[in-house]
């Protein structure tokens, strides 16, 4: 999977705090933070589960169709769900899995922005038929790889999923389930996740730099471990932050050293992280050779690479 994790959760009362969180790091109007396209995830704090794993070229406008904050409920509108959630409960999972605003999709909203360039304007996608670009298709076959990770783990789709997402030779393939949705819901605690919740990383510019900064070396360390037909785990991140400089960046590695910010995690995970991924962090923090991981199991046979 390729971007980076944000985790949250958030109660009946705290919707909006959630959609102006997601606009400040997430808006078509503007470059700042991640691209406003992605994958979001509805999860159960209790099962630590998705409830719902959709896709969005405009992330803050598709939160507040479901939550109820925008408009009239329509189609694949999941206002209905979340309501009777929290009828329920108290608190509700959502996480997104973002991209580089290098990645913007085209939305009515950012090319209402006069100071932005032009893009072909497109609503959220949430069907197939509707993928008009490259960039949609990425988002759409990344929504897919996560609902089969699910299928395969569980053999049911998420409880509030009516359909399969857009099959591809990637997510066909797959043997396994990988760790998609325990990354959504905050089942472990990785290095592809952000150390800051959605809401933390809204108000605090640093970390965004920080996430920023590491979503590089998650894209970067993704690519590599894909080629190698195996999951991605923290040492590899790691590696690659250290090579980050000699690939023209690094700008923020003795800041995130010094503030020890890979040494924290969002306050939702519900567990710490392995004995191995807590001491490479460690060692990487206090710039010592990092342990070594163990060799990965493949994800598919060698035959089944795309």
């Amino acid at each position: 999977m390729w971007g980076t994790f944000v985790v949250d959760a958030y109660g009946d009362a705290e919707r909006e705090q959630i959609a102006e969180a997601l606009e400040t790091l997430c808006s078509p109007k503007d470059d700042y933070g991640f691209a406003s396209g992605g994958v979001y995830c509805f999860w159960s704090l209790k099962t630590r589960l998705p409830l719902y794993i959709g896709r969005a070229v405009d992330l803050p406008d598709r939160f507040r169709q479901h939550n109820g904050l925008k408009g009239k409920p329509g189609r694949n509108n999941k206002c209905a769900e979340v309501d009777a959630f929290f009828a329920d409960e108290q608190v509700l999972g959502y996480s997104v899995l973002v991209r580089s605003t290098l990645s913007q999709t085209g939305t009515s909203r950012r090319r209402a922005a006069p100071q932005l360039p032009a893009r072909k304007v497109v609503d959220w996608v949430e069907e197939p038929d509707t993928i008009e670009t490259e960039t949609e298709y990425e988002i759409a076959a990344a929504e897919g790889t996560a609902i089969r990770s699910h299928w395969l783990e569980h053999g049911e789709l998420p409880a509030w999923n009516k359909v399969h997402g857009e099959t591809t030779r990637w997510n066909k393939s797959m043997r396994q389930h990988d760790s998609t949705g325990d990354l959504f819901c905050a089942k472990v605690d990785s290095l592809l996740q952000a150390r800051r919740t959605l809401r933390e990383l809204a108000d605090d510019p640093l970390s965004t730099e920080f996430e920023l900064e590491l979503h590089g070396a998650r894209i970067w360390a993704a690519a590599a471990t894909m080629m190698a037909n195996h999951q991605l785990d923290d040492h590899s991140i790691l590696e690659v932050l250290d090579d980050l400089p000699r690939r023209g960046g690094g700008f923020f590695l003795d800041a995130m050293r010094d503030n020890r910010y890979l040494l924290l995690g969002p306050w939702v995970a519900s567990a710490m992280p392995g004995t191995l991924a807590q001491q490479q962090r460690e060692t990487w923090t206090a710039r010592r050779p990092m342990p070594p991981s163990p060799p990965p199991p493949p994800l598919r046979l060698p035959g089944e690479m795309p």
